[in-house]
């Protein structure tokens, strides 16, 4: 957190272990600190199956439109309405609509129905934003190992 304060780089986590050695509590202690210093943070569960395929990424998208709202009242910049777009437009792209953020969908983003493509849309853009605010965008997945391939090979 204080890398991405100070505009520095930093890595993904991913925490691996045995089953009961606490690995859902320190991720909900990440998740804790990441909100306590005012990040956009979204906590999914993966599910096995088509039907958990299905629900994370809608979950994402409705997780996100919610995380988001708060930029969307703030006056904010380009950069933040640039991925307020974005975000609508994922949610229109997953089947998730029902939340307005006040902006129209960009036809030109996140919006191609090829998962590699648009999450790399939706990170890029609402990534560049929090970078703008001097904040991060973190996603909290618990039982990962459940994500259904095409999620699990993305490399931002």
């Amino acid at each position: 957190m204080a890398r991405t304060e100070l505009s520095r780089r930093s890595r993904p986590i991913v925490l691996s272990g045995l089953r009961g050695v606490g690995k859902t509590v320190l991720l909900n202690r990440f998740l804790g600190l990441a909100e306590s210093h005012d990040w956009l943070t979204i906590k999914l569960e993966g599910r096995p199956g088509e039907a958990g395929a299905q629900d994370i990424r809608k979950t994402l998208a409705r997780e996100l439109q919610i995380a988001s709202r708060k930029y969307a009242s703030q006056g904010a910049g380009d950069s933040v309405r640039r991925s307020l777009r974005t975000v609508s437009s994922f949610s229109a792209t997953v089947g998730a609509a029902g939340i307005s953020l006040g902006v129209e969908v960009d036809p030109s983003r996140a919006c191609t129905g090829f998962m590699d493509i648009d999450l790399r849309d939706l990170v890029e853009d609402v990534g560049g934003a929090m970078r703008s605010l001097r904040k991060g965008f973190a996603l909290f997945i618990d039982e990962m190992q459940d994500l259904d391939d095409e999620l699990l090979r993305m490399n931002y």
